[in-house]
């Protein structure tokens, strides 16, 4: 089962820093993310368990910039 970690659009991409861990600040890699504003904001990450991993899709239409701690 998949889970949606993040969607980030022209309404909310602004907050992608503070929401981007997900409500415990736990889902995602510490890091500094930034979405770059644009015509088109569209940012989705999900996750899904595969036995002890978890494996995490990130497909975005825009320009963005993830740099882990």
């Amino acid at each position: 089962m998949t889970e949606t970690l993040f969607v980030f659009d022209e309404r909310n991409y602004l907050d992608c820093q503070k929401i981007f861990r997900g409500p415990r600040n736990e889902e995602y890699y510490l890091g500094d993310y930034s979405i770059e504003a644009g015509s088109v904001i569209d940012v989705r990450a999900d996750k899904k368990a595969v036995g002890s991993c978890s494996i995490i899709t990130l497909k975005s239409k825009t320009r963005l910039s993830f740099q882990r701690s």
